[in-house]
């Protein structure tokens, strides 16, 4: 078995490195047989490979290794695509307050709204006179509706397979524990209570711009 040096394990090892010498060192020399030498050159290729590999990963994600990633989340654009947003409301004043409160948001948003239930499933669908109608991103829906009510527009809405992954946020003024049940149990995303002045729509806008808009991942 042939036995090699420290200085030459340490040149096998790193090609690159400048060579050392045990007495240079002050240092008794060390001896390292053929299968050492080569588990020190694998596990040099391995790491250098592992960290060649991260260093590419975060290229990928940063798009530059020069990029420094601090200032690229502190600076953060806007969106380019605004969320799209369906509210079915049928009290105008009420419709005009949510939609005035929206526009608040730090995340760009475009509220559409429609006054019944009919409206909400023909808007999802594409139907006259919505056929140029951007599908949304989530619908805000309220249960006391002309004709069709919103319990019923919410059963359509999850029952039917090409819009049942709309997310649908409950937003009424019922407080009848029934109606939270049903609404859940008819698969709604979330049931919140109308507010009763701006101050409370502010904070209701601050919530969904901070989870719905800001946290969670919307379908697409």
């Amino acid at each position: 078995m042939r036995l090699f040096s420290t200085a030459e394990a340490s040149s096998a090892a790193s090609p690159a490195a400048s060579p050392a010498t045990a007495s240079s060192l002050g240092l008794p020399p060390v001896a390292f047989s053929n299968q050492e030498l080569q588990t020190t050159k694998a596990t040099s290729s391995t790491f250098g490979q592992v960290g060649s590999k991260h260093e590419h990963s975060i290229q990928r994600e940063l798009g530059s290794s020069n990029v420094d990633s601090k200032s690229t989340f502190a600076n953060k654009p806007p969106m380019a695509v605004p969320v799209q947003i369906l509210l079915v409301e049928d009290n105008p004043a009420d419709a005009d307050l949510t939609r005035e409160t929206m526009e608040t948001a730090k995340i760009r948003n475009e509220v559409n709204v429609v006054y019944n239930g009919n409206a909400a499933l023909a808007y999802l669908h594409k139907q006259h006179p919505y056929e140029d109608a951007v599908t949304p991103d989530i619908v805000f829906l309220d249960l006391n509706l002309p004709g069709m009510d919103g319990r019923e527009v919410l059963r359509r809405i999850k029952s039917d397979e090409s819009i049942r992954n709309i997310p649908v946020v409950v937003l009424t003024s019922s407080e009848a524990q029934e109606d939270v049940v049903k609404s859940y149990d008819l698969h709604c995303n979330a049931y919140v209570r109308k507010p009763v002045n701006l101050e409370g729509y502010q904070k209701i806008v601050q919530a969904v711009d901070g989870f719905w808009f800001s946290v969670v991942k919307l379908p697409s």
